[in-house]
């Protein structure tokens, strides 16, 4: 009798175990993050469809060209170009980066200006207040010592209708995200989107003010717990 008791309770003790395995994998399977990229903008190709926004220092709708095609001024707006396009500034020049991004030239330019360009993009479902987040990479590691008008490089998310005519600012954009200074040059950045995205048409908005400064690998991701 001894004997067959011992078996049963290692019968009993071997089942609980694998009851218990399945358990753990389970959860951690229920605990891990899908991603899925809404939109992304590489500026491989150059099919992004940027445009000067009516806040930036060119005229509003004028398309960003490639660095390498501008003839005459290279102040007021951003250009989609290669590390080897732009001119260095201060020491700074965009080394790190061998693909295609978007930046300021302010080697060639040498003077403050303000660069802001848009492209529309569109939400087909509505992404709630946490299940969303952007991401890009950044370069905007300058020093800007001396200069008194301010030094910036933010990204807005707005309705792709937004009235700017009427009083309306960038700051009043359904999101906005500030990047810093950040003296490693590319580096990466994500931030969650703390409002809903209802299913509609946007516009991101990138703008960048009296710095070295460029963008890329631009993505909205969805994400699902």
């Amino acid at each position: 009798m001894k004997k067959i008791t011992l078996i049963v309770a290692l019968s009993l003790n071997l089942l609980i175990g694998c009851s218990d395995e399945e358990n753990v994998v389970s959860n951690q399977q229920d605990q891990q993050t899908e991603e899925k990229t809404v939109f992304k903008f590489d500026f491989e190709n150059g099919t992004e469809n940027f445009k000067a926004n009516s806040f930036g220092d060119v005229t509003q709708g004028k398309p960003v060209i490639n660095l390498v095609d501008e003839k005459d001024s290279k102040c007021g707006t951003l250009y989609r170009g290669k590390t080897a396009d732009f001119t260095e500034w201060k020491g700074y020049d965009f080394k790190g980066n061998d693909t295609q991004f978007l930046g300021l030239d302010m080697g060639a330019c040498l003077g403050f200006f303000e660069g802001v360009v848009e492209t529309d993009f569109e939400i087909k479902r509505t992404l709630v207040e946490g299940k969303a987040k952007l991401a890009f990479k950044y370069y905007m590691p300058g020093d800007f010592t001396g200069w008194n008008s301010g030094y910036f490089f933010n990204v807005y998310i707005d309705k792709a209708d937004a009235d700017y005519s009427n009083g309306r600012k960038l700051e009043d954009a359904f999101v906005k995200l500030a990047v810093k200074v950040n003296q490693k040059g590319w580096v990466d950045f994500s931030e969650d989107i703390s409002v809903d995205l209802l299913a509609d048409k946007y516009k991101l908005i990138i703008q960048m003010i009296g710095s070295s400064a460029a963008i890329d690998d631009i993505r909205l991701i969805e994400v699902e717990n």
